[in-house]
């Protein structure tokens, strides 16, 4: 009688802990979504500084080939401007997307530690 006992809560205690695991396992998961997300954000901004700053270097020469009549070169900087907007276009693109997910990731951490204090 004893032994089946024993048993029995055993079973009972593993089985009650697999939530709270899956829980835990949700809340770790979460909070490694959000670290790459901000990881990504914060490369995002990184390339954004460097677009910019190479967009400002070919409207500087830009001015440059149309105040010297070199239509042939200037062609070639409003292809690489055309290149770089597509560039910042994207990266910003990318840091709305990114932003999103961290928000979702943290209100699914908020809700999963919620659930965690609620069930244990």
């Amino acid at each position: 009688m004893l032994k089946s006992a024993i048993l029995a809560l055993g079973t009972v205690l593993v089985v009650s802990a697999f939530p709270l695991a899956h829980a835990a396992s949700d809340v770790r998961h979460d909070a490694r979504d959000i670290h790459h997300d901000n990881r990504d954000i914060r490369h995002d901004r990184r390339d954004i500084h460097r677009d910019v700053h190479a967009r400002n270097h070919d409207r500087r020469e830009l001015r440059r080939d149309v105040r010297h009549g070199n239509t042939a070169a200037a062609a070639k900087e409003r292809k690489e401007l055309r290149s770089d907007n597509r560039d910042l276009h994207r990266d910003h693109h990318d840091i709305h997307h990114d932003r999103r997910d961290r928000n979702r990731d943290r209100h699914d951490r908020r809700q999963d530690v919620h659930e965690n204090h609620s069930a244990g």
